[in-house]
């Protein structure tokens, strides 16, 4: 996973960030033995440690007071 961040300072007190999680797209990788009848929601992966929706974005204004 490609992860990366930007911010840039507007004001002394103002400062806008733009940041993504797994910026490339990429599939978890598939874990041998899971994804089975019975496991954890049969995806094939640990999605405790890997991000099964994708890419996200998240943009940030932050003010200090």
């Amino acid at each position: 996973y490609l992860d990366g961040s930007l911010t840039y300072r507007l004001l002394d007190s103002t400062e806008l960030s733009l940041s993504s999680r797994n910026l490339l797209d990429e599939d978890p990788p598939r874990i041998a033995g899971l994804g089975t009848a019975g496991t954890r929601g049969n995806r094939g992966t640990n999605d405790t440690v890997f991000d099964m929706i994708g890419r996200t974005y998240l943009l940030a204004l932050r003010f200090k007071m």
